[in-house]
């Protein structure tokens, strides 16, 4: 790749009428600059279109300060979510085109947009103002991520669940969040319920991790997100050649007239 070309001498194209075109042929001038200038606003905080297709202003922004509260309890907060078993991020947060009818092309279509223009989710998370998530159990990074963001993971206890403790989601939840590694918290509905889930803040290390990642600004963060980058890059490498090579198993069984399992797979 040659990297000292003086477009000055050098032509970057040659035109339909055969031509040479210099860099200087469409470079605009400063008459044509000035007469496409952009309003700058002048306030020193961004300010939020609440007619926007694009972005709109999270609720964790509102009435935040420059001195962060530190640990605290949730009150009186709403299930956003209630799922079952086996769910990943990308049923949380999905990204990609959106659906023709989806929640988010009604939107769109609402305020405008054509389809051929509907672009497509971002490929990060949108945590919608989260305090906590209370799960069976956590995959590893998950619960990591959960941790960095300042949102609470909780584990039921074993051998309960949404289903065994009658929870359908419609509750209120009150958490008393004194927080230490490992410990066991109290959350009460205002259906009178009360359970008991333990925090997965494994070490203290990871809640004043946490707590100093959330104090860090986008230029120190830099690094270590292009160092994770990088580590799920090579991951997601491995993660595909190890899957060439699983053997797929479609599995039948036969049973005698004991019932019991014969035990015949097939091998695809």
């Amino acid at each position: 790749m040659q990297v000292d070309i003086d477009f000055n001498k050098k032509p970057i194209v040659v035109g339909k009428d055969g031509k040479d075109v210099y860099f200087k042929d469409i470079w605009p001038s400063t008459e044509e600059i000035a007469e496409n200038q952009l309003s700058v606003p002048t306030a020193k905080l961004y300010s939020w279109d609440s007619n926007s297709t694009y972005i709109h202003e999270p609720p964790y922004f509102k009435n935040m300060t420059m001195d962060p509260l530190g640990p605290h309890g949730v009150e009186d907060a709403n299930c956003l979510m209630n799922f079952g078993d086996s769910i990943t991020t990308d049923h949380i947060s999905p990204a990609g085109s959106i659906h023709k009818d989806s929640p988010a092309a009604k939107y769109l279509v609402e305020h405008g947009v054509d389809r051929k223009d509907f672009n497509s989710y971002g490929s990060c998370s949108l945590e919608n103002g989260v305090k906590a998530v209370i799960a069976k159990s956590f995959e590893r990074i998950h619960r990591s991520n959960l941790v960095g963001m300042g949102i609470v993971p909780l584990c039921f206890k074993s051998g309960e669940d949404a289903d065994t403790l009658g929870l359908t989601g419609h509750e209120l939840y009150t958490i008393d969040l004194p927080i230490r590694p490992g410990q066991d918290v109290t959350i009460q509905t205002d259906t009178k319920k009360s359970f008991t889930c333990t925090i997965r803040f494994d070490t203290e290390v990871t809640k004043a991790g946490g707590e100093k990642w959330k104090l860090m600004s986008d230029s120190e963060k830099a690094p270590y997100v292009a160092k994770a980058g990088k580590r799920k890059a090579e991951y997601d490498i491995a993660l595909a050649a190890f899957n060439k090579t699983l053997v797929h198993v479609y599995g039948f069984c036969e049973f005698t007239s004991t019932d019991k399992w014969t035990g015949k797979y097939r091998l695809h």
